[in-house]
């Protein structure tokens, strides 16, 4: 095919001449056989013919069929060229396209009168070949598959027009030759949805008012076909507001009937607008637009006036307290207004953030206002609008596993290495030291006080106290060489020594003494294989690589005994048995599909067993485990969980998603199904209390996703929350200096960051601070300090009781580190030659982390005193280090030092220890009288600062430490940082200290400032920053010398700052305030969520409820007004634009791109995805209450519309509507008896 063919759309078919000709050939054949067929007695020979006639030559009579098909190949040739007269005539243009420029030199504007004008106008004529570049706003593609009109022209399938921003130009091209292959357009104001501009080769669609005769076929069709709208189809009004094709318009829809039909109502405008809101679903109603367009009505929607702003910027949200004057407005970078007057004035009272605000709201009552944004931004103010700060999103842990103790004890077990103990029947709940981090996934009650908990990275932990301390076991396949595959579930022998574990993988593995020691039997033959790959020289982790890519099992979720014998299920149908105490395995067969998931399994006894699974399967074997029948549960939902209530006679509880759970009982063989809350997904369910044989009265622990932990009672059917997820309390920030290294989790060049506080708080950043998450750390004492090695693959944390943590990799393994004297680092015995066939070595356990109980002398004697400089009294002599054990771990660690060369610096109470073996022994360095606070390094030493004015300077690593310059007496210093010769110092109420001459005399920095201070940075070439309590920001221009105190980020209080060397800074305080600055004058609230939110909702009744949706299906809830918000499974991925709620807050819609609509009637507690055949974008939902069941209407793209009767949503009718604009927003007004929607087409603001 040629270039020209190429670009164009291709050959017209050529007349079928083979076909025709051989119908042509055919016919003188059948003439001449049905002329021979003739007879005599078929003819009258006495009609006045001559005898010597020859009949053969007469011409045959003209058939029907034959006047068809000689009809059909006249007339067909001319009807496929009149067919194709338009391509014909594109095919046959030039080689090179007419250029045209871009689509927006052609843009239409209003002019004087209101009259429509084009800045420049196009003379080409419909259907050239032309090449122009341009924004498209709209896209339709004919395509075959999907049952669409094609045009077939040689090779190409299907087509693709274009409509491009700005222009009335169409643009047609071949479907193959698009860069766009999933179109995404008016998607909101995100930059994943812009879309680049195109340079378009391809067939001209254009066309004038004045074109209407001539093409209105063609006009016809694309209107018909892609919803394409054109001048002279509309109004004058709609022309003269600007609305032709422009993509953009002021649209304002009103409906008296409850969105059954629309009228257009007249903006005043042809900006978009992008959001309304009617405060009291009144006739006073406001609405926000591109180019700064705010407007006002006072009847309804009916007639609207402009509101001066003095911005261009797009505005993206508003909202209006109860009052109807006091507002606010959000949008383009960070953009936040607010008017007490009605929109006659604006302030800007919070002009720190560089996100994009798109949505906003006001709480009941007026006071309490919320803006979310781009980047997981969640802004909140208790002022009305005057003052903000960030609001966290909440990680919330899913709870695997729940379990009730003979004692009584309640257990529960999670995400992040997280267990929780009981000792009042659920009542309250204490987490417990885990020392890891890893998910765990299942309890393994063993005999006595003795149980199990089992997890990620083949984690397996002890206690044998019943859940009040545990211990780790070693796991290894072979000496020296570690097995880290997840363990799933684990069961204990009624020996009580036995115990087989199963898992990731297919993992297998066994103890024969209680759990202390395993032996991994991942394969049959796994050590064997291992050594004999070892014995062929190849090196340990490729031998053991080998042996795990042979593994053929799936995933193993489960592992019961039947007397001796073992069974285990998993993923894909996975049934496997052990006859001989787990040493080896093999598979069986059960008559279920292949994607069967089996989640769990459960004997009662030695005959008697039970299987739960996916699709509602309960199997159940009364011959232990020969056979197996299904049991009917009535219901298809997955099964996870099997607990064993009673024993004699039996009662089994079983649990499983979207809130069911149940019983099978022995005395009757039967099953009984509940499902107290009607969507939950429940992963275990326990007795909250021991069970008194009344099955009806039973009081049940069900655990589940996003930290559902709920008290349920059957007798009366209620549920009650357990245990409530709190925003981190955050004291320190640390930020590594060097890029993280290209990795599987992490791009090189960005900067691992680490932030720690109460309760054991740790939060990972592995993008330099622009997204946190929190990992577990095994630890329940508050932390209070962080350090990171330059380029932070060393990590260590510290806190309360001594606690010091360390992180070698930066992998998130973190492990509790001794405070003591030199001690033998743990290794593995060596390996040598072929291992033994095939059993596995044992390793024995680590010796037990306690803190050491020999004398640990000082490394070296502190050196005499720094002479002071003449301005400074004389000192008393420094405090000798001691020579005996280190200081209690009873003790707080407020702070930490790693310096360049990785000697680590512990401030512990009045002490100071040092490391220079990466923590594997500590020496006191010095111990003083008034308690250390904080650790800095400069240049020319490091230094400590602390209680009742203690300022410390060592200029040898650590080894030795002096005291500095005079303070008046009793302050309490609380951070330090310097500067070449100068440094800063400040603390409690406010006091801020400068020396100018490395710490050897001090001056006192007056300021107007009370609160506590607690971090300072100080730059050269930029501002000085000072943060504290209650928000305190303070900034310096001249390196400390003067400070003023900045308009506050954040309302909470601000406990660490820290600053990288090319000045970017990180703050991080009270409720998981995360914030970042590229230069200190500008500030971006960070946390959990990366995820943009688009919208917000707060239903009028149940008063501390709210919700707001986002990216990747993000559903946030919030239970104390806006203080904290957590996610909600959405059961989906796709971006959410729009919220509503009835006003009980019981039933609510969610919609969002490619036609996504999710609904809840649990208060937004679970969600359910509704299959809607829909492709196009939904922006906005309103459900209206009615005394019945309540109309509902989902709106979107191009005027698309739809109605429900029914909030269940079974039927959808789609609403017509004037206009062809995206429709962003609907509420209601007028005393909720009219519906008012907004729109028009998102603009890029650049």
């Amino acid at each position: 095919m040629s270039d020209k063919e190429q670009k164009h759309l291709g050959e017209p078919a050529e007349p079928a001449e083979d076909e025709f000709d051989e119908d042509q050939s055919s016919s003188p054949e059948e003439e001449v056989d049905h002329s021979h067929d003739l007879h005599s007695d078929d003819l009258d020979l006495d009609d006045g013919l001559d005898d010597d006639v020859d009949l053969s030559t007469l011409p045959p009579p003209l058939m029907p069929r034959r006047i068809i098909l000689m009809l059909a190949v006249i007339v067909l040739p001319i009807w496929l060229i009149l067919g194709y007269t338009d391509d014909l005539a594109y095919f046959f243009q030039d080689d090179q396209p007419i250029d045209i420029g871009n689509a927006m030199d052609y843009v239409m504007v209003l002019g004087e009168g209101g009259r429509v004008s084009r800045t420049k106008e196009l003379d080409l004529p419909h259907n050239s070949y032309v090449r122009v570049r341009g924004l498209p706003v709209h896209q339709a593609a004919a395509n075959p598959e999907k049952g669409r009109f094609s045009i077939r022209i040689g090779d190409a399938d299907s087509r693709v027009i274009y409509q491009l921003e700005g222009a009335k130009i169409f643009v047609e091209e071949p479907l193959a030759e698009t860069r766009i292959t999933q179109f995404k357009t008016g998607a909101g104001p995100s930059d994943d949805n812009f879309v680049e501009v195109l340079d378009l080769h391809g067939r001209l669609l254009a066309f004038a008012d004045d074109d209407a005769g001539t093409y209105a076929g063609i006009r016809d069709y694309y209107s018909a076909r892609y919803g394409m709208k054109f001048c002279s189809d509309m109004t004058p009004a709609e022309v003269d507001r600007g609305r032709a094709n422009l993509g953009r318009g002021g649209m304002v829809l009103g409906s008296s009937d409850k969105g059954q039909g629309f009228i257009d109502f007249d903006s005043g405008t042809d900006a978009s607008i992008y959001a309304v809101d009617f405060p009291n679903q009144g006739d006073v109603g406001f609405a926000a637009g591109s180019q700064g367009t705010l407007l006002r009505t006072s009847d309804a929607g009916n007639s609207w006036t402009s509101i001066t702003t003095d911005e261009t910027a797009s505005l993206f949200g508003v909202a209006f307290s109860d009052d109807e004057v006091t507002g606010i407005a959000v949008g383009q970078r960070g953009l936040l207004l607010r008017t007490e007057d009605g929109g006659r004035t604006f302030s800007k009272p919070y002009p720190y953030v560089e996100q994009d605000l798109r949505a906003a709201a006001f709480f009941p009552g007026g006071q309490v206002a919320f803006a979310v944004g781009a980047e997981g931004l969640l802004l909140k103010s208790t002022d009305g609008g005057k003052t903000w700060s960030p609001r966290p999103v909440l990680s919330t842990p899913s709870f695997y596993d729940v379990i009730l103790r003979p004692s009584g004890v309640l257990l529960a077990l999670g995400e992040g290495g997280l267990i929780l103990r009981s000792v009042d029947t659920g009542k309250t709940w204490a987490p417990m030291v885990t020392k890891t981090s890893s998910a765990l996934k299942k309890f393994v009650p063993g005999p006595g006080d003795t149980v199990l908990a089992v997890g990620g990275e083949a984690t397996v932990l002890r206690s044998e106290d019943d859940g009040q301390t545990w211990g780790h076991a070693d796991v290894r396949i072979v000496p020296g060489l570690e097995f880290t595959h997840g363990f799933e579930a684990a069961a204990f022998h009624a020996d009580g020594q036995r115990v087989l574990f199963v898992g990731k993988a297919g993992a297998l593995a066994r103890s024969t003494d209680g759990g202390r020691h395993l032996e991994v039997r991942s394969h049959t033959h796994a050590t064997g294989a291992v050594a004999s790959e070892l014995a062929a020289h190849v090196p340990l982790p490729i031998a053991l690589a080998e042996v795990r890519a042979s593994w053929d099992l799936p995933t193993l979720k489960s592992v019961a005994w039947a007397g001796d014998v073992a069974y285990a299920v998993g993923m894909d149908a996975a049934f496997v048995v052990s006859e001989d105490g787990g040493r080896s395995w093999r598979r069986r067969t059960l008559p279920l599909e292949k994607d069967t998931d089996l989640w769990d399994i459960l004997f009662v006894d030695d005959q008697i067993g039970f299987i739960a699974g996916s699709k509602g399967l309960l199997l159940t074997t009364r011959d232990a485990g020969q056979t197996w029948t299904s049991m009917d549960v009535q219901s298809k939902r997955t099964l996870h969980d099997l607990t064993l209530l009673s024993r004699d006679p039996a009662t089994v509880l079983f649990a499983g998603r979207e809130g069911l759970w149940g019983f099978w009982r022995q005395s009757d063989d039967k099953i009984y199904v509940r499902a107290p809350q009607s969507e939950s997904d429940y992963y275990s369910v326990a007795p909250r209390i021991p069970f008194d044989g009344k099955i009806n009265d039973v009081e049940l622990v069900l655990a589940g996703a996003d930290a559902t932990l709920i008290a349920y009672d059957d007798k009366t059917e209620t549920a009650t929350p357990l245990w409530e997820v709190h925003p981190a309390a955050l004291e320190s920030v640390a930020v590594a200096q060097q890029g993280i290294p290209d990795g599987p989790t992490a791009h090189g060049g960005e900067h691992l960051a680490l932030a720690v506080g109460r309760r054991g708080a740790i939060f990972r950043s592995i993008d330099g601070g622009f997204s946190f998450q929190q990992e577990g750390s095994g630890e329940h004492f508050d932390l209070h300090a962080v350090a990171l090695s330059r380029d932070g693959q060393l990590a260590y944390a510290a806190g309360d009781n001594g606690t010091l943590l360390v992180d070698e990799g930066a992998n998130g393994r973190w492990r509790v580190v001794p405070l003591g004297p030199k001690r033998s680092a743990a290794t593995a015995p060596p390996v040598e030659g072929l291992l033994p066939e095939p059993t596995p070595a044992l390793v024995a356990p680590a010796a037990p982390e306690t803190p050491p109980t020999e004398p640990t002398p000082a490394l070296v004697a502190p050196a005499a005193p720094e002479t002071p400089g003449p301005t400074v009294p004389p000192q008393d002599p420094p405090a000798q280090p001691p020579a005996d054990i280190p200081p209690p771990p009873t003790e707080a660690i407020q702070a930490l030092l790693l310096t360049d060369d990785e000697t680590l610096i512990v401030a512990i109470g009045k002490n100071l220890l040092r490391s220079d073996d990466h923590a594997i022994s500590f020496a006191t360095v010095y111990t003083g009288q008034a308690e250390l606070t904080a650790l800095h390094a400069e240049s020319d030493g490091l230094y400590a600062v602390g209680a009742n004015s203690t300022l410390l300077r060592s200029k040898d690593q650590g080894l030795t430490w002096a005291p500095l310059g005079v303070l008046p007496a009793g302050q309490s210093l609380r951070a330090l940082d310097g500067l070449g010769e100068t440094l800063v110092a400040v603390g409690k109420a406010g006091s801020i200290f400068r020396s100018k001459d490395n710490g050897a005399s001090w001056f006192p920095i007056e300021t107007q400032v009370a609160v506590d201070l607690t971090g300072v940075a100080l730059s050269k070439d930029g501002p000085s920053w000072i943060v504290g309590l209650d928000g305190a920001v303070l900034k310096s221009d001249d390196v400390g010398a003067s400070w003023i105190r900045m308009p506050p980020v954040s309302t909470e209080n601000l406990n660490g700052l820290t600053q990288r060397a090319d000045g970017q800074l990180w703050i991080v305080g009270a409720d998981q305030t995360f914030l970042h600055s590229q230069d200190g004058e500008h500030w971006s609230p960070r946390g959990t969520l990366l995820s943009g939110l688009y919208d917000l909702e707060f239903p009028t009744e149940p008063g501390q409820v709210g919700y707001a949706v986002g990216d990747g299906g993000v559903v946030l809830k919030t239970t104390d007004a806006g203080e904290s918000f957590s996610p909600r499974h959405s059961k989906t991925t796709s971006t959410l634009f729009g919220i509503d709620f009835e006003p009980t807050g019981q039933d609510g819609v969610a919609v969002g791109a490619l036609g996504t609509l999710i609904r809840t009637t649990s208060f937004g507690e679970v969600w359910k995805k509704l299959d809607v055949d829909l492709d196009s974008h939904l922006f906005s939902a309103l459900v209206q209450p009615d005394d019945k069941e309540g109309v509902v209407l989902i709106a979107g793209e191009k005027g698309a519309m739809y109605r429900s009767d029914s909030r269940k949503l079974e039927r959808f009718s789609l609403v017509p509507v004037p206009l062809r604009e995206d429709i962003r927003a609907m509420v209601l007004a007028d005393d909720g008896k009219e519906v008012i929607a907004v729109g028009g087409t998102y603009e890029d603001p650049a």
